[in-house]
């Protein structure tokens, strides 16, 4: 098997050495098998660059590899991280995943003064605490319900198996709404 690279040296059949190769199309970026095992993002041919010899122009390209933040990979005790979230309504750019992606920088807010955040933790755990981190402003009031099929909700009570949780947030007075940078759920059985 010849080297990447001389691969791409060499003149497209029927042209001679001398003459300027035609860029030619790389096959698209396909995504792994199954996501959740990749922990890099491979880019193909950011690096690619012409360079004149004696022989005739030769492109030299390169695979990037970059590390990218994973923190679904990481064990945690917060049952809710990067689990499947969505909302009764979004700001735009503030989207429910934001609220269990794993990072206090990004945050879910919603448009409406009156709104909920529900997560599905993918299995049935027995819920001890819900604790959301809250942008600025704070919220009036707030209320946080548990499911164990999604659609028949009931109060927290700390002990309760469940695998939905819903956070339902009343905004203050004015116009800015009240946030959720992360929500973490603790659960009797350490999370997942």
């Amino acid at each position: 098997m010849k080297d990447p690279i001389e691969q791409d040296n060499e003149p497209p059949s029927g042209k001679s050495p001398n003459q300027p190769n035609k860029p030619h199309a790389h096959p698209p970026f396909q995504e792994p098998p199954n996501p959740l095992q990749r922990t890099h993002t491979h880019y193909r041919s950011l690096i690619r660059q012409q360079f004149p010899t004696p022989a005739g122009d030769r492109r030299l390209s390169s695979v990037l590899t970059l590390p990218t933040r994973r923190p679904d990979l990481s064990p945690t005790p917060n049952a809710a991280r990067c689990r499947p979230a969505t909302a009764t309504s979004e700001e735009p750019g503030l989207y429910a995943a934001a609220a269990v992606d794993g990072s206090p920088a990004t945050s879910w807010v919603p448009s409406d003064a009156t709104a909920a955040l529900s997560v599905d933790l993918g299995r049935t755990v027995t819920v001890a605490s819900v604790t959301p981190r809250w942008t600025d402003p704070r919220p009036a009031s707030y209320e946080v319900d548990t499911s164990a099929d999604g659609a028949n909700w009931q109060p927290l009570r700390p002990g309760t198996p469940a695998r939905h949780i819903r956070v339902t947030v009343h905004a203050p007075g004015g116009e800015r709404r009240s946030g959720i940078s992360e929500l973490t759920v603790s659960t009797g059985d350490g999370g997942r």
